[in-house]
C-alpha cells in the first residue's frame, strides 16, 4: 500500500483550481482520496478540521473555495 499527501496552504476565500487523474490503470474501488482543510496551531492552540469530500476513484477535478486560513490538499492512498 503507498500513500501521499499534497497541501496548500490558503488565505480564508482563496480558491483554487485542481485537477488529478491516475496514470497507471487501477480499479475504480482501489484508490482512495481523502480532500481536506485543517488550521494551523500555534502551541498548544486546537486544530480546526473538515473533510470537502472524500472517496474512491481514479480522476477528480474542480475548485475549492477555503473556509478558513490554513492548509487544504489531498490525501491519496491505494
Amino acid at each position: 500500500m503507498d500513500q501521499v499527501e499534497y497541501k496548500v496552504a490558503m488565505e480564508s476565500g482563496q480558491a483554487t483550481v485542481y485537477r488529478w487523474d491516475v496514470v497507471e490503470p487501477v480499479a475504480e474501488d482501489a484508490f482512495y482520496t481523502d480532500f481536506h482543510g485543517h488550521t494551523v496551531a500555534k502551541g498548544n492552540a486546537p486544530v480546526s478540521a473538515t473533510s470537502y469530500r472524500e472517496g474512491m476513484g481514479a480522476r477528480d477535478g474542480g475548485s475549492i473555495s477555503a473556509a478558513f486560513k490554513g492548509m487544504h490538499g489531498w490525501y491519496f492512498q491505494n
